[in-house]
């Protein structure tokens, strides 16, 4: 999964791409010093540590903190079904020092008599470029089993949204849809 932002502030749109396969995210600024010979990316590895083996299943470009250097939400999938899956936050992607934020776990999900892990599937944040008048807006999460989590940066859980039965959040976008520049606020497709 990947996002597309302007990560450092050249006015060039960069990409995060989360490794579903290990536990790194991409950080690839895009570098057009010299056009003749096409653009190329200076690339940032970035490591999300975890006690367990996990794969990261999405990402997502926000503003977290509120201080304009863009930060990531990442999507979670510990290997593990007895251990809740999460969203975890990175601080300031696109700097030589990304730092872990705080981190959210996904509440089991009940088959029947059986809790299981439900993997996050997608993930949408805001930040100024989305064209979004929000500070630290937070984030929402889609997952496996169809439920959609919202957080910010002042709170400590996820609260939840509703689900789609058990069928699998696909995509998730966040945008002001009302007419003539919106209302305001957020809006959930």
């Amino acid at each position: 999964d990947m996002d597309v932002a302007d990560l450092n502030g050249d006015g060039l749109d960069d990409l995060l791409v989360a490794n579903g396969s290990g536990s790194t995210l991409n950080v690839l600024l895009v570098d057009d010093g010299n056009r003749s010979t096409g653009l190329s990316f200076n690339v940032l590895t970035v490591n999300v540590s975890s006690n367990y083996p996990m794969a990261l299943t999405c990402a997502a470009i926000t503003d977290w903190d509120g201080d304009t250097d863009l930060d990531a939400v990442v999507g979670v999938d510990v290997v593990s079904e007895s251990v809740e899956d999460k969203y975890q936050v990175i601080l300031d992607i696109a700097t030589n020092s990304p730092t872990s934020g705080p981190s959210f776990d996904i509440p089991m999900y009940q088959i029947g008599n059986t809790d299981v892990a439900d993997a996050p599937s997608c993930v949408d944040g805001t930040h100024a470029a989305d064209g979004l008048n929000v500070v630290a807006w937070g984030f929402v999460g889609g997952t496996t089993y169809g439920r959609l989590h919202r957080t910010d940066p002042n709170r400590a859980t996820l609260q939840d949204l509703g689900s789609l039965g058990g069928s699998k959040v696909t995509t998730i976008e966040l945008r002001d849809l009302d007419v003539d520049g919106g209302d305001g606020i957020i809006d959930l497709m």
